[in-house]
């Protein structure tokens, strides 16, 4: 990873008995882009309210609202150590949700006796870190707790490498508390947009994956891993 580009800013604020120190870095403008590095310390309540998503003029402030809205939700119900949140390059499907890459098959050679292997998608039954390209990564940014040690934290979640090789990269080796989180772009546009989340907590590892669209105002049209009610229940609170 190359240090030009990196831009450190250190701030801490230390209020109240619980607090998370932020990290946030890959704040990307292209596949390598520029980077900025932060720190900062505050109250979990207080965190919520400060997590501010790499938003651009490419998505509609409704969509963003939702977005925000369920996950300052979830931190503060889950109450993670570690947070990962990643916006990618326009929309992504359900499909991606607890998708793993490509693997070698054998190919019915009575099809084409000339082609003995095809890659063919797959989702592994412990779940993997989504191989979205590096390309596709518009920032990526880290936040965890203060006095959190974590080697793999500071490893980028998405990197350059075989499909194949992918269905190596276990979600559950990246935190044992935490959350990471996937989020589209381009929502003006598309009139749609997509928010993916991998809750864990030690061995046990929920994913789910929701579509918010412009039907009339923008909402929640579609939900897999979790019921559309409980979705609903996060923004209104």
């Amino acid at each position: 990873m190359p240090n030009n580009g990196y831009n450190s800013l250190r701030r801490n604020f230390l209020n109240g008995n619980s607090y998370l120190a932020m990290m946030a870095w890959f704040s990307r403008n292209g596949p390598r882009g520029q980077f900025h590095n932060e720190t900062i310390a505050q109250p979990l309540q207080h965190i919520a309210k400060m997590i501010k998503i790499k938003f651009d003029d490419s998505d509609n402030s409704g969509f963003r609202e939702i977005v925000e809205s369920i996950i300052k939700n979830l931190i503060v119900s889950l109450n993670p150590t570690e947070i990962s949140v990643v916006r990618i390059k326009n929309w992504f499907d359900h499909k991606w949700l607890n998708y793993s890459g490509k693997e070698i098959k054998k190919y019915d050679k009575g099809k084409s006796p000339r082609i003995p292997f095809v890659l063919e998608p797959f989702w592994n039954e412990l779940i993997t870190i989504p191989p979205f390209t590096p390309n596709r990564v518009l920032s990526e940014m880290l936040y965890k707790m203060n006095g959190t040690e974590n080697s793999k934290l500071e490893e980028s979640l998405h990197v350059s490498q075989n499909s194949t090789d992918n269905r190596k990269r276990l979600i559950s080796d990246r935190s044992d508390n935490g959350l990471c989180i996937w989020i589209s772009s381009n929502s003006a546009f598309n009139g749609q947009g997509s928010l993916m989340v991998y809750q864990i907590k030690n061995s046990e590892i929920q994913t789910w994956y929701v579509n918010i669209e412009d039907k009339n105002g923008w909402k929640v049209t579609q939900s897999k891993g979790i019921d559309k009610s409980k979705v609903q229940l996060m923004l209104s609170k």
